[in-house]
């Protein structure tokens, strides 16, 4: 049987889940900080959970827009309403370089970047100084390609479908850290906090 066939209450496809969060966690050299989750909706649902759950009214988050998918995370912010501050942008050029030198704000909830621009051409070398704000980064298209420094990281996420599984999956690697930052009376389906508990099988919080 392939994986559509199994039970998602079953052992066969808590074996799956929990064998591919191993090779993930060596592969990565994760330590206990850091979670695995599964979450639907691909890499574009991120674009509107991160603001969700990590900004409230008051507070404000840092975006350096590179390119489309970048482009997209910051429409998705704007569209809830969230305090956005584009820090650096590459669009003057049609995104054909990655800004430095960028100054980010000190009081920012954290900043987002996309690591790799594949419709440009453009990645990030080496990832930025934030001077101690979490560093949240789209890695759809280069996740697994080289070795992270992963204590750069608050939260990375990747749409499996590039490179590591199914259309629709994205693979979220999120540290302890920022799970407190969680906001309240988010629906269950948007919650980090959930997806953590529940080692991404929310089936168990809704028991259907």
């Amino acid at each position: 049987m392939s994986v559509t066939e199994i039970s998602h209450r079953s052992k066969w496809f808590d074996d799956i889940i929990n064998d591919a969060k191993e090779r993930i966690e060596r592969i990565l050299k994760l330590d206990e900080k850091f979670h695995v989750l599964f979450i639907q909706g691909g890499a574009s649902m991120q674009f509107c959970m991160i603001p969700m759950n990590f900004l409230s009214k008051e507070n404000v988050a840092d975006y350096v827009n590179t390119g489309t998918w970048s482009t997209k995370a910051i429409k998705e912010a704007v569209i809830l309403d969230k305090k956005v501050n584009i820090v650096a942008s590459s669009e003057d050029r049609d995104f054909t370089y990655i800004p430095r030198n960028i100054r980010f704000s000190s009081d920012s909830s954290y900043v987002h970047i996309t690591s790799n621009n594949t419709i440009k051409g453009t990645q990030w070398a080496s990832f930025p100084d934030t001077g101690g704000v979490p560093l949240i980064a789209d890695m759809s298209s280069d996740i697994m390609s080289r070795q992270l420094d992963m204590n750069k990281f608050g939260l990375i996420y990747a749409g499996a479908q590039k490179n590591i599984g199914p259309a629709g999956v994205c693979m979220v690697i999120i540290h302890d850290d920022m799970l407190e930052l969680v906001q309240e009376n988010l629906p269950s389906m948007l919650d980090y906090t959930i997806y953590s508990s529940k080692n991404s099988l929310l089936f168990q919080k809704f028991n259907v």
